[in-house]
This record gives structure tokens, C-alpha cells and sequence, in this order.
């Protein structure tokens, strides 16, 4: 007996968003679509997105920002939605001082695009620019091919950045003002990892996982080095159900049935229907 999974599709990502009106909102996106609640039912909110690209949610400016590098920037207040898509087609994005960033982006991977101040949609560098003006950014240069693998929103009135193999941080609130230093020869690899707590940032590199005060890095994962390689080596990468009797699967389960049972079967009328027999 064979069941057709494919209609499924998993969450990829998840946002939280408090509007101005006071409302909470998490979103998610599954499939090709980004879905909101307010803790009842989960609609569809948004055009299409990518169905297999990651996809960031964040908050900021009084909206929620959503990129895939697939298709165009877009916001939401949780009501109504609007679409940029004169902005740079980028994955990755932050919040700083009163702006979007825009990294890893179409025809410029190593290039940091800053919104207006207060305008997050807007990109366009004007004839003659201000303080509030849109900016650009090159790590290392605008293309020099090094990926921007990872931004932090503001750490400390700082923007973090990475690449594979190294770490940056702009400062400033303004084009008058705004520079960009390197700060470590130490890269980040996975954008989902980065954490504010306790004061500092964490997150994943190529050398483990790193900690930042905001002035000195530490890599905190060397404690437990040895117990993650022992966890590596020696429990099984596969775990493998057999479904063996038809009881078992009318009952809802693919083990024994009854309590502790390690997965469930029972499908919903109008959720996912199997296909093939």
C-alpha cells in the first residue's frame, strides 16, 4: 500500500509582528504561500512566493518585511500588503536605524543596500544625496564574489554582517556618518542561527559556534565539543517505521497503537488525500 505524501508542503519560516493597532501576529510560509494569524485561523496573506527558497520575515518601520531572493520585497501591516518591486531582488534582510538592509542580492552578492530613513521601499540614490538618503555598501567591493551569508538586525546601534569567511559592522545614522568596518576573520554560515540573548549575538560559523559582546568574540561551542562529536559518531542518522499490519494503519498508527505511539497515520477529510493505492 502506497501513499502519496507530495501535497504536503512543510514550514519553512516563521515571523512574529506586533502592529502599531496593537495586534500580534505570526507568519509563515509554506508552500508558495506566506500565511499570518492572530492565534485563530491561518490565512493566506500576500501574492506567491518561492516554494523552495528560504524565506526571512522581519519586523520593523511599523511593518512586517518579507524577501526569498526570488521575488520581489513586500510588506504587510497584517491587513493590507504592499509590493517594491523596484527594489534590489535581494534574499537577506535587517533592521537599522530607521532602515531596511538589503544583502545578498541579484548581480551584487557582496553589496549591502540601505533603504530611506523611514522608507523602506525606497532604494533609488538621488542626484544629490542627504542624511535620509538610500546608500549602498560593498563588502570588500560591490561584486567581489564572497557572499553575504548573514545579517543581524541592530546590535548596540551596529549592523552585523557576514560573509564566509569574515565579519563586519556599520555604524552610523546616516550617510554623513555611516561606516563600515571589518571586525573578524571569522564568517557565519547559517543566517537561521543568529541570536540576540543575553546581551550578545551567537551564531554558526565555519569554526563553531561564536559569541559577541560588541567588542570581543568568543567561541562558546569548544565546551561541548566533545559531546557533540560523541552524538556525531556513534547514535544512527536514520530512523526507519515499518508499518506492518493493516490494524495498525486504520487505527491511526504506524507502530503499536495506544499510547506512545511514535507516529500517526489518520488523515483528515481535506487535508492531504492519497493519490495511489
Amino acid at each position: 500500500m502506497v501513499r502519496d505524501w507530495s501535497a504536503m508542503a512543510r514550514v519553512r519560516s516563521a515571523g512574529a509582528y506586533d502592529s502599531p493597532t496593537g495586534t500580534k501576529y505570526v507568519f509563515e510560509a509554506c508552500g508558495n504561500h506566506a500565511y499570518e494569524s492572530t492565534g485563530g485561523a491561518v490565512t493566506v496573506i500576500g501574492g506567491t512566493i518561492s516554494s523552495t527558497a528560504n524565506v526571512y520575515f522581519r519586523a520593523g518601520l511599523g511593518l512586517e518585511w518579507v524577501t526569498d531572493g526570488t521575488d520581489p520585497l513586500w510588506s504587510t501591516d497584517g491587513i493590507t500588503v504592499s509590493s517594491y518591486p523596484a527594489a534590489p531582488l535581494c534574499r537577506l534582510e535587517g533592521i537599522y536605524q530607521g532602515r531596511v538592509a538589503l544583502a545578498d542580492c541579484s548581480g551584487g552578492q557582496s553589496t549591502i543596500f540601505l533603504s530611506g530613513y523611514n522608507n523602506g521601499g525606497d532604494y533609488t540614490l538621488p542626484a544629490v544625496i542627504i542624511d535620509t538618503s538610500p546608500a549602498i555598501f560593498g563588502l570588500n567591493g560591490l561584486n567581489d564574489g564572497r557572499v553575504v551569508t548573514c545579517v543581524s538586525d541592530s546590535f548596540r546601534d551596529v549592523l552585523l554582517l557576514w560573509n564566509h569567511d569574515e565579519q563586519y559592522g556599520l555604524y552610523g545614522a546616516g550617510n554623513s556618518s555611516f561606516i563600515l568596518r571589518k571586525l573578524a576573520d571569522i564568517g557565519c554560515d547559517e543566517e537561521e542561527s543568529i541570536q540576540q540573548f543575553d546581551g550578545k549575538v551567537t551564531w554558526l560559523s565555519g569554526f563553531g559556534i561564536y559569541r559577541y559582546d560588541g567588542l570581543n568574540n568568543q567561541r562558546i561551542s569548544d565546551e561541548v565539543k566533545d559531546q557533540i562529536q560523541n552524538i556525531i559518531t556513534t547514535e544512527p542518522g536514520v530512523l526507519a517505521i515499518i508499518q506492518d499490519t493493516q490494524a495498525d494503519w486504520q487505527g491511526g498508527n504506524l507502530t503499536a497503537s495506544g499510547p506512545g505511539a511514535a507516529m500517526s497515520a489518520t488523515i483528515n477529510s481535506g487535508n492531504v488525500v492519497p493519490s495511489t493505492w
